[in-house]
């Protein structure tokens, strides 16, 4: 059944009321995916839930009692048809109009479910723990241990911090889960540091046949028998490592690393290890003919001249040359601020001009200084790039950028696919003042695609006292009228060490412009996506 408009799962709605020989399959098509177990809830009687708007404005579903055997049937006949359900919706999404649940009904649920699957067909889900204020870890337990159903093929979990007891129930879990070598394809964890969880997950997916995704933010180095067990795997795509220099080593004196039987499937390396030279040398041991995308991060931040020469080596490199999408390097700490000659400028990116890019995420721990020209050439040299991030992260630039609003065109004019992008750039709305001052909008019409969702990061872009905020907000939209999330490095935490400047002292102010402009910049983004429907 193809859905080829916005009305069409309200016209499946109807075919699954108004004829018998379609409703299972518009049913089972509704039903398919959901990002949010709100309208699953309000299928049991309406006597046993109600529903009231919270302080923030969001309705929140809360059930008034124990369902009974005789309570399940509608919600069972519609659970058995979710195969895919997102509970970490994507930056920038606006779940107001789905509502929430009370955190008690995840406790009341599993109460009642006992033993038995309360989503019996699932397949895939996604789930991040919350850090409302709302929240209590026995809800967020609950919520995540109702997830582990029997036929889940695909996880994507992220974690924060457990009191003990809630750790041990979620290694206990894990521990009881997926014993079915044939069950799981992608096992996608993001918890913070937990070595008990962290080994469950390991040995979870250890006990996986036919994984094709490990991905994990590892606090330990992974044992050398573990990366062996991993590197068998005939038809692993992408995994994550982390890697300490032992190993490494003891891995490449190994016949076995740098052959084809080494990780043979490989498409993504992730690995974090101490220096970039260890990375390099995994490099070198994969050599996976479909490898096309690699992740670095590294916790002693390179030199810039040798960052230049790991980017040349990629070039020289002629399976890179020809088949690297997707790059991302980061370090975990930075380099101390304002150190001669550590900076990233436009030659130590020249090399990465060679190659065709489709994502590209830099955060080097140093600034990095380019200008509007050479945004320009990036902009020629990746028309398909969806996701270029260039140290947005942290708030240790320069006062000034040489990269303008007026510098971002180019991308927007050539780059059709981006919908991410992140980079500190000068908010000097000044060379739009003509067409704004006359009611036209700023940039005459120039834009990334508005009907992409777009998530805009400012990095550590200053807002002085003088910046006219709803000027810029309509510049800013007008550039990205499909707007979903503006992400700053000022509402980061960021210490003050000996190296402290200027800006650390504006950080609070900053950080609220900027959420001023966040919150005016989605909203007139939003009105011209309805300009452009009216114009259409």
């Amino acid at each position: 059944m193809v859905l080829d408009d916005e009305d069409g799962l309200a016209t499946l709605a109807i075919l699954a009321r108004t004829a018998r020989c379609l409703q299972e399959v518009a049913l089972n098509r509704l039903w398919d995916y959901q990002t949010s177990l709100v309208p699953l809830v309000k299928c049991f009687p309406a006597h046993l839930w109600a529903e009231k708007p919270g302080d923030d404005g969001v309705r929140t579903v809360k059930l008034l009692g124990e369902p009974k055997t005789e309570d399940w049937a509608r919600v069972k006949f519609y659970a058995s048809r979710i195969r895919t359900l997102s509970l970490n919706p994507p930056v920038g999404a606006d779940t107001r109009w789905e509502g929430r649940l009370a955190g008690d009904v995840f406790i009341t649920l599993r109460k009642a479910l006992g033993s038995d699957p309360f989503l019996p067909n699932l397949d895939s889900f996604g789930w991040a723990q919350s850090s409302a204020r709302w929240t209590e870890e026995t809800h967020e337990l609950a919520a995540f241990l109702l997830m582990l159903n029997p036929l889940v093929s695909s996880m994507d979990v992220v974690m924060a911090e457990w009191s003990k007891k809630s750790e041990r129930a979620i290694v206990s879990a894990l521990k009881a889960y997926g014993h079915d070598g044939s069950q799981l394809r992608s096992l996608k964890f993001k918890c913070s540091e937990s070595p008990l969880i962290e080994r469950a997950v390991l040995d979870l997916a250890k006990r996986q046949h036919h994984l094709l995704s490990l991905r994990y933010a590892w606090e330990t180095a992974m044992p050398l028998n573990t990366i062996v067990h991993f590197s068998a795997m005939h038809q692993l795509r992408e995994i994550s490592i982390r890697a300490d220099q032992k190993t490494t080593l003891k891995l490449s004196e190994d016949a076995i690393a740098g052959s084809r039987s080494f990780f043979p499937s490989l498409h993504l390396l992730s690995v974090h290890a101490d220096t970039l030279a260890l990375c390099e040398r995994w490099l070198r041991m994969v050599q996976s003919p479909a490898l096309d995308g690699i992740s670095f991060v590294v916790d002693q931040p390179p030199a810039a001249p040798a960052l230049q020469a790991f980017f040349a080596s990629l070039v020289r490199d002629d399976r890179m040359r020809s088949k690297l999408r997707s790059l991302r390097f980061a370090s975990t700490n930075p380099r101390t601020r304002g150190e001669a000659g550590q900076v990233v400028t436009s030659g130590t990116l020249e090399p990465l001009l060679r190659l065709s890019l489709t994502a590209l995420q830099l955060e080097p721990g140093m600034p990095i200084d380019i200008d509007d020209a050479f945004v320009e050439r990036m902009a020629n040299a990746w028309p398909s790039i969806r996701t270029l991030e260039l140290g947005a992260e942290w708030r240790r630039e320069g006062l000034f950028s040489r990269v303008t609003i007026q510098g971002l065109i180019p991308l927007a004019l050539r780059c059709e696919d981006l919908t991410k992008l992140a980079l500190t750039f000068n908010t000097d709305t000044s060379a739009f003042d003509g067409r704004y001052d006359i009611g036209l909008r700023p940039l005459n019409g120039v834009s990334f695609d508005p009907w992409n969702h777009f998530v805009l990061g400012v990095g550590a872009s200053m807002v002085y006292h003088q910046t006219n905020i709803a000027m810029l907000s309509s510049v800013l939209s007008d550039l990205c009228p499909g707007l979903r999330a503006l992400q700053t490095a000022w509402d980061r935490a960021e210490g003050r060490g000996t190296d402290s400047g200027e800006w650390d002292s504006q950080e609070d102010e900053v950080e609220t412009a900027w959420y001023q402009i966040g919150r005016y910049t989605k909203e007139m983004a939003r009105i011209r996506r309805q300009e452009r429907l009216w114009i259409d």
